[in-house]
């Protein structure tokens, strides 16, 4: 028997591991190498499209994907879209409007160590006596602002 599940049409902006749902080569309109993929940040979320176009001006986005995906940006590398379909990576996960619809779309690829590293940053909000505004420090020894 179906099962009704409500859906979210976009995640909310944010760090995601986002899965690769599908990839696949094709040629752009204006005649470039692309490939397509097909991305999820989750079951509640719908997927979401982002080219990978490999042109020297769109080249920074493939080293990004590439690096997340724990792999070396080597110049002339060969890359096979169908090899990275179920893998994952960090990314940070943005919302624009197209066509008068919201949409993810992907702001940025982060590299292991980063993804790692801002997600350890978020957790641990202390800081140190001295990084503490002054306001924080008068109140608290019940002086004057």
């Amino acid at each position: 028997m179906p099962k009704y599940r409500q859906i979210k049409f976009f995640a909310p902006p944010g760090e995601y591991q986002v899965e690769v749902v599908s990839a696949k080569e094709r040629m752009s309109k204006n005649r470039n190498e692309t490939i397509a993929l097909r991305l999820s940040v989750g079951e509640d979320t719908l997927s979401f499209r982002e080219d990978l176009v490999f042109t020297e001006s769109s080249y920074w986005k493939v080293g990004q994907f590439l690096t997340a995906m724990g792999e070396e940006a080597a110049d002339d590398k060969d890359i096979e879209a169908a090899d990275y379909v179920g893998r994952t990576a960090r990314a940070l996960v943005g919302v624009r409007e197209f066509r008068g619809l919201r949409q993810n779309y992907i702001e940025r690829w982060l590299a292991p160590e980063t993804a790692n590293a801002e997600s350890t940053q978020a957790k641990s909000p202390a800081r140190s006596e001295e990084s503490k505004p002054a306001a924080v420090e008068s109140s608290a020894t019940g002086g004057a602002v």
